[in-house]
């Protein structure tokens, strides 16, 4: 870990961690010190801000910090005032995050100070700034060279983007008889990999755009949702006739197989699940339960249980658990732990943590941070307000910070090789790239 306070930093700028890369865009002070501040009384806890480190305000003081934004380095980015976590306020007992924060400031440079009267508490903020699109991205994946491509399937004619950060630089290849959704990237083979939902096969896409079809065996098999395994190989879900499939690239075979109990509806996740046996899992809704697969492509086992819940979306945290965004009903939402072990029909649920605020879980988005991190981020919307941008740590300490430019949720999320979390956004009448 850099010890340094500064960090690239586009979109979304966590101050109570982050990663740090180059160039810079915003630097906080102070920075945060994890052994002395989880224990200080203090106002002038100050050392280096790294994963896990949070700052802990003791009751009856004030703490100072001030947020530099380095604009410059980023033309064409759109910046807004720091945004803090929130806790609800109908739970009084339940403050883990700072209230009564005030920001004075604009542009470039903000002062915020915190005043905690009874209890301690987690000061962090989040910076926002946004790149405009010109057409709604729906995912997006990172290449190892810094650059990040999404796909727009609502355009005049369906694209595959690529943004280059350190120029501000889109370019678009056009996706001919088909719609792009989903989007992976696989650093092994230098390409990316998307599907056409309307097509019966996978597409790959090398850095300068040339495009490859891969057909499936079935007819009509509108591939749909993909992941990539750690040996290269492909593996997606079909929307017709409740399969899923691998793509072998190197030998440039696909194999089928079938979901057992069958999906009433398009499998809503597929994630490769923690080590060491890397099995794939499945969330989707069969008849009127919501089930849990696990395949094994050793021994091409298929295991199932149920969830006793809605649920929108699932992934491997580094803890070697499942996590699950958990919707119990239309006015409760928290996150779900399962252990990766399936012995029985019911689905092995160790821990649940709600979230007080009215959050409503969208786009099946929850993804866990690389290694160095047991945070995991999620995205949905919160009432009326509009999107909100989330995060855990393994401990069950959820984060939520309202988006300022949202009205919906995230379209998409994912990390490049340096830790920071790039996004994709829309409202209304606007749709954005940015980054954590």
């Amino acid at each position: 870990m850099k010890n340094n306070i500064k960090w690239f930093c586009v979109s979304l700028c966590l101050v109570n961690f982050a990663y740090a890369a180059a160039p810079s865009v915003v630097s906080i002070m102070p920075s945060i010190q994890p052994t002395s501040c989880a224990t200080s009384t203090t106002n002038n806890c100050t050392a280096t801000i790294v994963p896990n480190a949070q700052l802990l305000a003791a009751p009856g003081t004030t703490v100072p910090f001030q947020i530099q934004v380095n604009q410059a380095a980023y033309p064409n980015f759109t910046f807004y005032p720091p945004i803090f976590a929130r806790d609800d306020e109908t739970q009084p007992t339940q403050h883990v995050y700072c209230d009564n924060v005030s920001v004075t400031g604009s542009g470039t440079s903000y002062t915020a100070t915190v005043t905690v009267p009874t209890y301690s508490c987690i000061l962090s903020a989040v910076v926002v700034g946004t790149y405009s699109l010109y057409s709604p991205p729906a995912s997006i994946a990172a290449d190892g060279n810094g650059n990040l491509w999404f796909t727009e399937p609502e355009s005049n004619t369906s694209q595959i983007g690529v943004f280059s950060p350190g120029t501000g630089k889109v370019t678009q290849y056009p996706v001919a008889g088909g719609v792009a959704t989903n989007l992976i990237n696989d650093p092994s083979n230098n390409i990316l990999w998307f599907n056409e939902k309307n097509n019966k096969a996978l597409y790959s896409i090398d850095s300068n755009g040339n495009i490859t079809a891969h057909p499936l065996p079935t007819l009509q098999a509108a591939p749909n949702l993909i992941t990539l395994r750690s040996n290269g190989n492909v593996w997606f879900t079909e929307q017709i006739g409740g399969q899923f499939g691998n793509f072998d690239l190197l030998n440039n075979t696909t194999s089928e197989y079938t979901l057992k109990p069958a999906p009433l509806t398009p499998v809503q996740a597929i994630v490769v699940g923690p080590e060491p046996d890397n099995s794939l899992w499945f969330l989707y809704r069969s008849f009127t339960d919501m089930t849990v697969a696990k395949f094994n492509p050793g021994d091409q086992t298929l295991s199932t249980c149920i969830l006793p819940m809605m649920s929108d979306g699932i992934t491997a945290g580094l803890d070697g658990n499942l996590w699950l965004m958990e919707s119990p009903n239309e006015n409760s939402s928290r996150i779900g732990v399962m252990t990766p072990a399936i012995s029985t029909t019911s689905c092995p649920i160790s821990a649940q943590y709600p979230i007080y605020d009215p959050i409503a879980f969208m786009n099946n988005q929850i993804i866990s941070a690389p290694e160095g991190s047991y945070y995991l981020w999620f995205t949905g919307l919160m009432g009326n307000q509009g999107g909100v941008i989330l995060s855990t740590t393994t401990s069950g300490t959820i984060a939520a910070y309202q988006l300022p430019f949202s009205n919906g949720p995230l379209a998409g999320m994912t990390f490049d090789k340096n830790g920071n979390l790039w996004f994709v956004a829309q409202n209304k009448t606007h749709y954005y790239i940015g980054v954590l």
